[in-house]
């Protein structure tokens, strides 16, 4: 169980900007996912379209089945991927990916011994 404390607005908007995409690849529709953290289809329609900005409620409502999921089935693994890249930027994914024979990473030259 996580306590979120302190919410950045950037973190509400990064996952109202990817709610789309984590709502499809988890394979739920907009009534399912709505009925999950306790809102109506159109709710989840309207975040998804901006209509609406996302509460601080409702990002942890959204949060809160989006971590149960991940850890109920391990194996969702797209549905991880999907979630990860809402919160971090490309950058941070290139330097963990390491040229295997040096042990530098790619991209940002860090030394990884």
């Amino acid at each position: 169980m996580y306590l979120w404390v302190n919410i950045l607005i950037p973190d509400i908007t990064k996952l109202q900007n990817n709610l789309l995409l984590i709502r499809n690849v988890g394979g739920w529709t907009a009534e399912v996912f709505g009925d999950m953290i306790g809102v109506t289809k159109q709710t989840i329609s309207n975040l998804e379209n901006k209509k609406t900005e996302m509460t601080k409620t409702q990002y942890i409502a959204i949060r809160a089945v989006l971590d149960y999921e991940m850890e109920e089935n391990p194996n969702r693994e797209m549905l991880k991927a999907a979630v990860n890249l809402a919160f971090y930027t490309l950058m941070k994914y290139l330097k963990r990916i390491r040229k295997k024979d040096t042990g530098i990473c790619i991209r940002c030259a860090e030394d990884w011994s």
